[in-house]
């Protein structure tokens, strides 16, 4: 599956006459971005512990995004499960894109966002970040899971005529199940 993966972002993500490539924005699914305290810069979730600090993480009943303790700061590498356990999240994918060619901040926008709110929320703040990022040309996403409904609500609310792929991987289009009723009650 991951060389049909590189096979594919190479033939989709490059302009074969000039070798050059778009750039390109990764969404990360639910629980894909850390999570940090505002005050401290702690991580409360996406580092050690994350599991035993998701009880920190409930929202108020309304809770307004630029008032929350907590902010997202990156993109998740990896969860500590139990002991050695690890869940590797998208480092693998990062070092893919790093091999052909991608550099973080210069052509490759990791879209970290606090995957409590809105969706709709996010798709407004992506568009902010396009347009800070890549105010000019053509650029590509890759977004996984909740990452790829919130693209998909960004293309019916903005301008995605610049939008060359939109590639999404295992995005729920026709729902899911209720990820922190789960987590939170089993």
């Amino acid at each position: 599956r991951r060389i049909a993966l590189v096979a594919f972002l190479v033939l989709a993500l490059f302009d074969g006459a000039s070798a050059q490539h778009r750039p390109v924005i990764l969404i990360p699914g639910i629980l894909g971005s850390k999570l940090c305290d505002r005050a401290t810069g702690e991580v409360v979730w996406g580092g050690k512990d994350s599991l035993l600090r998701f009880g920190k993480l409930v929202l108020g009943s309304n809770e307004d995004p630029g008032a929350s303790p907590y902010k997202p700061c990156g993109i998740i590498d990896d969860i500590q499960i139990v002991g050695p356990w690890r869940v590797h999240q998208y480092d693998d994918l990062l070092k893919t894109l790093d091999g052909l060619g991608y550099t973080q901040e210069k052509d490759l926008f990791v879209f970290d966002y606090d995957w409590r709110f809105s969706n709709w929320h996010h798709a407004v703040e992506l568009e902010k970040l396009i347009n800070e990022k890549i105010p000019t040309g053509e650029f590509d996403i890759i977004a996984h899971s909740m990452g790829g409904i919130i693209a998909k609500i960004w293309t019916t609310k903005y301008d995605h005529s610049r939008l060359g792929f939109l590639i999404t991987l295992g995005t729920p289009f026709k729902g899911s199940a209720n990820t922190f009723k789960t987590m939170d009650e089993g």
